[in-house]
C-alpha cells in the first residue's frame, strides 16, 4: 500500500506540480510593481539605443518664411511716398556626419546601458524568486513546528491532568506538579510565539504573491531529490548578477574614457542646402524680372578643437579615476560573492549532515521517551525523567523539520548567488512538492 501511495503521488506531481509554488511565482510576476518597472526600463533603454544609432544617419530639415514690409517717405509740401515690399521663400537642408567619435561612443554606451538594465531585471526577478520561495517554505516550516508543538501541548495537558490526580490522591508531591505545570506553560508560550510568526509569514506571503490562499503544497519527507540538485549546483560556475553589473560598470568606464578623448579629435560632416526666394522689390538683383531666386549650397564642415579651458583634460582624468573605482568595486564584489557562496555551500552540507543526525536522533528520542514512560509507570523512573525525554523527542522533531526546510531555502539562495535561479529552477523545485494531504499520508 505504501508503494502504491508513493506511485500515485509521483503521477499526480507530474501533472499538477505548478498549482501552488509556481503559481505563486507567476502571480508575483503579474502583479509586482517593481518587476513591471524593470520591464518598462528595458523598453526605455531600447529606445535610448535607437536614439543613439539615429545620430549616425542623415538629418533633413526645412524652413519657410513670408515677409511684408511697408515704408513711407514724408516729403515737405508734397505727397508722401508709400512703398510695400512682399517676399517669401523656403529652404531644405540635409546633413550627414562623416566622422564623429562621440556618436560611436554614445551607441556603445547605450548598448551597455541596455545590457545593464537587462542584468538588473534578471537580478530583480531572481531576488523576487528568493523572497517568495523563502517565505513559502518558512510558512510551511512554522506550520509543521506549530503542529508538532500542539501535539506536545496535548501531551503536556494530559500529563498535567494525570499528575494533578496523583497529587490529589497523595501518590505524588507538589514538586512533580510544579514541574508538569512549568512544562505546560513553556509549551504554551512556544505556541504563542510560533502562531505569531506563522501569521506574520502568511501576511508576508500574501503581500508578495498577491494571493489569498496559503501554501498548500509541501516537501517530501525524503530529501534525496533536492540533495541531487544541490550536488549539481555546487559544480556550476559562479555567474553572479552583482559581478555582471560590476563588469558592465568597467566597460561603461572605458566608453566614458573614449568619449572624453573624442573632445580632442576633429569632426567632419557634409551638408547641402537648397533655398528659394520670391520678392517684388525693385531693388532686388534678380533675372528674369519675376523676382525668383533659388540656390543650392554644398558644404564640407571640419571642426577642430583647439582650446576648451582645460575641461576636456580634466574630464578625461575624472573618467580614468572612476574606472579605478569600478575595478575596486568589481574586486570587492568578487570577494563578497565568494564568501557568500562558500557560506551557503557550507550551510547546505551542514543541513544534510544535520538531517542525517536528527533523523537518527528523532527515532532514538522517541524510543527513549516510550521506554522512560513505561519505566515511570513501573516506578523505576521519575516524572522529571519523562518530561525531559518528552522534550528531547519533540525538540528533535522540530529541529529535523527545520533542517529539511532550511535545505530547500538555502538551495534557492545559492542558486541566486551563483546566478542560476530562473523560472525553470522554480518549476523544477515545484515538481518536488506534493499536496499536504498526500504529504501526511507518506510521512505517517
Amino acid at each position: 500500500m505504501r508503494c502504491l501511495i508513493l506511485l500515485l503521488c509521483s503521477l499526480q506531481v507530474s501533472n499538477c506540480f505548478a498549482s501552488d509554488l509556481y503559481s505563486a511565482i507567476e502571480s508575483t510576476l503579474r502583479h509586482d510593481p517593481e518587476i513591471s518597472s524593470k520591464s518598462i526600463n528595458m523598453r526605455a533603454s531600447e529606445y535610448a539605443l535607437r536614439s543613439s544609432r539615429g545620430k549616425q544617419l542623415p538629418s533633413i530639415s526645412s524652413s519657410a518664411n513670408s515677409n511684408r514690409t511697408e515704408s513711407k517717405t514724408y516729403n515737405t509740401g508734397l505727397s508722401n511716398d508709400t512703398t510695400v515690399v512682399e517676399d517669401w521663400g523656403y529652404s531644405i537642408s540635409a546633413s550627414q556626419p562623416i566622422y564623429d567619435p562621440t556618436i560611436r561612443s554614445d551607441i556603445v554606451g547605450a548598448k551597455l546601458d541596455l545590457d545593464r538594465t537587462n542584468i538588473e531585471q534578471q537580478q530583480t526577478l531572481s531576488t523576487t524568486f528568493v523572497n517568495v520561495v523563502d517565505t513559502y517554505f518558512s510558512y510551511l516550516k512554522l506550520r509543521r513546528q506549530l503542529k508538532t508543538t500542539q501535539l506536545e501541548l496535548r501531551s503536556s495537558v494530559k500529563r498535567l491532568s494525570q499528575v494533578q490526580r496523583q497529587v490529589d490522591l497523595g501518590a505524588l508531591g507538589k514538586t512533580e506538579l510544579y514541574e508538569a505545570m512549568t512544562t505546560n506553560q513553556r509549551v504554551r508560550n512556544q505556541i504563542i510565539d510560533l502562531s505569531t510568526q506563522l501569521n506574520t509569514s502568511k501576511s508576508k506571503f500574501f503581500s508578495l504573491t498577491f494571493m489569498s490562499d496559503a501554501p498548500s503544497y509541501d516537501i517530501l519527507d525524503d530529501t534525496s531529490a533536492v540533495v541531487a540538485l544541490i550536488d549539481e549546483l555546487l559544480l556550476e560556475t559562479n555567474q553572479s548578477y552583482e559581478l555582471a553589473l560590476r563588469n558592465n560598470e568597467i566597460k561603461k568606464s572605458d566608453v566614458e574614457i573614449t568619449r572624453a578623448t573624442a573632445g580632442f579629435k576633429p569632426n567632419l560632416s557634409l551638408s547641402a542646402t537648397y533655398s528659394f526666394n520670391n520678392t517684388d522689390s525693385i531693388a532686388a538683383n534678380v533675372h528674369p524680372l519675376n523676382g525668383d531666386t533659388d540656390s543650392l549650397v554644398y558644404s564640407l564642415n571640419l571642426s577642430i578643437p583647439l582650446f576648451a579651458g582645460g575641461s576636456n583634460v580634466n574630464s578625461l582624468k575624472e573618467k580614468k579615476l572612476k574606472k579605478l573605482v569600478a575595478r575596486n568595486n568589481l574586486e570587492k564584489a568578487r570577494i563578497d560573492s565568494r564568501i557568500e557562496v562558500e557560506r551557503l555551500s557550507n550551510m547546505l552540507v551542514s543541513h544534510q549532515l544535520k538531517i542525517e543526525r536528527l533523523t537518527v536522533m528523532a527515532d532514538v528520542s522517541r524510543k527513549s521517551y516510550l521506554a522512560i514512560k513505561k519505566a515511570n509507570e513501573l516506578g523505576t523512573r521519575t516524572l522529571t525523567d519523562v518530561l525531559d525525554a518528552e522534550k528531547r523527542m519533540f525538540d528533535a522533531s522540530r529541529d529535523l523539520v527545520s533542517a529539511k526546510y532550511d535545505l530547500y531555502i538555502d538551495y534557492v539562495k545559492l542558486c541566486n548567488e551563483k546566478g542560476h535561479l530562473t523560472l525553470d529552477t522554480v518549476r523544477l523545485l515545484s515538481s518536488l512538492l506534493i499536496p499536504r494531504s498526500i504529504e501526511g499520508a507518506i510521512i505517517q
